[in-house]
């Protein structure tokens, strides 16, 4: 795994909300067991 993937889930697992790009527009993702970062989004 690379280091910006371990970075990722390690702020998810914290409550973050990240960005990732797809194939047309940049995605945002959380866990939806964290209410307050589903509301960031």
């Amino acid at each position: 795994m690379s280091f910006r993937a371990r970075l990722a889930a390690q702020y998810l697992k914290v409550g973050g909300v990240i960005s990732h790009p797809t194939d047309t527009i940049q995605g945002l993702a959380c866990l939806p067991h964290f209410e307050q970062s589903m509301q960031r989004i």
